[in-house]
């Protein structure tokens, strides 16, 4: 609906349209927010359970040759390794 809202206003340098870029924007970033906290929570709560945290380094191209990989390969895994090596620390 917001998004409808800006493509109607006229391009160019408009109060009303900056106005609804921003509302766009925001929308966008409580988006992300929420993405990003969706993974926050899990890692962090491994790295405060846990001692050690291994991750393995799997290559996933030959996973996928194999019946391993197969059709579920490990698509989002890299996002989540990401706040797992931020919360451990070095």
């Amino acid at each position: 609906m917001v998004d409808r809202n800006l493509a109607r206003k006229a391009r160019g340098e408009g109060a009303n349209r900056a106005k609804a870029r921003r509302k766009v924007a925001r929308i966008y970033a409580r988006i992300t927010d929420r993405g990003r906290d969706h993974l926050h929570k899990p890692t962090t709560r491994l790295v405060r359970e846990n001692q050690t945290l291994v991750i393995e380094d799997l290559t996933v191209r030959n996973m996928v040759k194999t019946r391993v990989g197969g059709a579920g390969a490990p698509c989002g895994t890299v996002p989540f390794t990401r706040p797992a090596g931020g919360a451990a620390g070095p």
